[in-house]
């Protein structure tokens, strides 16, 4: 059974976030000449950038309008929706006519469906994480946990890989007209598929949320997750140091050392492919940890050592040479994955299960927002802020993470006893409630 969740979690994950990270590496390169074009190459590009980014606008709402779905009707529902929605709005880029046809209408079509996506995008993690853990064995929770976060790395490497395979494989020509199309039509099969493996696997959800033992009538999902604030913070706090981290070395390390350092695009991807699968390896060991060590420990962990790095990556990335370059971004990506390997299991145990989609959901969308969001500001002042500010930056990040974990309860079970007693303080019975139920300290 675990392996079987292992692997469905890292092909859903890893076509989940192929499509997220397509926007952001094809953003200097593809969607700036051709949408953006009026704007001239160096400005095209940074705005390409900021439009990749506007997709962490929509996500909170998305988790809010599909945690709804998930914790009120079900997870398969609320999951497979989402995912229909994010494949159609990255096929429909695909074939979207370009800045040359279209004239300004072009890059507002290209806003509006990157917005969409993130919509969707708001509804896919928690669905595809919690439909992974709350059937995954208590004490294996972490590591199934650790597969999901790993599809993240996966994602970011297809995405690279895809648009320099299509810049490198046709003339200029033949790539403005048809070629650029291929990496965004292929998101939208992985979306398919990921689909369909969701379609034929067993139904082991979770049953339909059991009535609360105490009289009077239930609140809602939203309301429920609302009624505490500042748990909802304090876990959206645990994707701080990670999310900054992952976007200043797999996006910003890219681009400042093209713009600034002038070393050849195709090196610098080369590296960002390397940091992606040691990001892997990381974020399956942090979630084996947190098995071991507990959830909180790795998070921390995770989060001092992304501290630790964040000036010596700098320093190394300055010296222009791309062995060490490409050794900098692969410690600073192990660093940023193990805390967020244990993340999925992390948010799981942390909100009850009659709400538990819209809590997760909105917890890590709204970590990714803001830290994520703020990466990207910071990406595009990286040419002057390389060697200070954005390492502040990155030690900040760290900094609010760690204080977020220590304000959380570790939840990690304990035994196998110890879970079903959760559930039974829950209010279920141990025949209805889900194998992955959490216990709540």
């Amino acid at each position: 059974m675990s392996r079987g969740l292992r692997t469905s979690g890292l092909l859903l994950s890893t076509a989940t976030w192929y499509s997220l990270f397509l926007f952001a590496a094809a953003a200097p390169a593809v969607l700036g000449p051709l949408f953006l074009n009026r704007y001239g190459a160096a400005d095209g590009s940074l705005f390409a950038l900021a439009t990749a980014g506007v997709a962490f606008v929509t996500r909170p709402i998305g988790a809010l309008l599909f945690g709804r779905l998930g914790d009120t009707v079900s997870r398969r529902s609320a999951l497979l929706s989402s995912l229909a929605l994010g494949g159609t709005s990255i096929v429909l880029i695909g074939a979207l006519p370009t800045e040359r046809t279209l004239g300004p209408l072009a890059p507002m079509l290209l806003v509006g469906l990157q917005l969409v996506h993130g919509l969707a995008i708001g509804g896919i993690w928690s669905g595809m994480a919690l439909s992974l853990t709350e059937g995954a064995p208590p004490l294996r929770r972490g590591l199934i946990g650790g597969f999901v976060q790993g599809g993240v790395s996966c994602g970011a490497i297809l995405a690279n890989v895809a648009v320099f395979a299509t810049t490198s494989a046709f003339d200029t020509a033949t790539f403005e007209d048809w070629g650029w199309r291929l990496p965004f039509l292929a998101g939208g099969v992985l979306l398919v598929v990921a689909v369909l493996v969701i379609a034929v696997r067993p139904r082991g959800e979770p049953l339909p949320p059991q009535p609360e033992p105490e009289s009077g009538r239930r609140s809602g999902p939203v309301r429920t997750v609302f009624r505490r604030p500042g748990r909802l913070l304090l876990a959206a706090g645990l994707l701080f140091s990670a999310n900054a981290a992952f976007y200043v070395t797999i996006t910003g390390t890219v681009e400042y050392g093209v713009t600034e350092l002038r070393l050849a695009r195709a090196d610098l991807v080369g590296g960002a492919f390397i940091a992606a699968v040691v990001g892997v390896l990381g974020s399956v060991g942090g979630g084996a940890l947190a098995d071991r060590l507990g959830r909180r420990p790795v998070v921390i962990l995770g989060a001092v050592a992304g501290a630790v790095w964040a000036f010596p990556f700098f320093w190394l990335v300055n010296t222009a040479a791309i062995e060490l370059v490409t050794f900098s971004m692969a410690v600073s990506g192990l660093a940023s994955a193990l805390g967020y390997g244990a993340v999925a299991a992390y948010l799981t145990e942390l909100f009850g299960q009659r709400s538990r989609y819209t809590g997760t959901a909105l917890a890590y969308h709204l970590g990714a927002a803001l830290a994520g969001g703020a990466a990207q500001l910071a990406v595009l002042e990286l040419p002057t802020y390389a060697e200070s500010g954005v390492s502040w930056f990155l030690i900040g990040a760290s900094a609010l993470t760690v204080l977020c974990a220590i304000g959380l309860p570790e939840t990690k079970p304990v035994s196998r006893a110890d879970a079903t007693f959760a559930r039974l303080r829950e209010g279920a019975s141990p025949r209805s409630s889900p194998p992955g139920s959490s216990p709540r300290r």
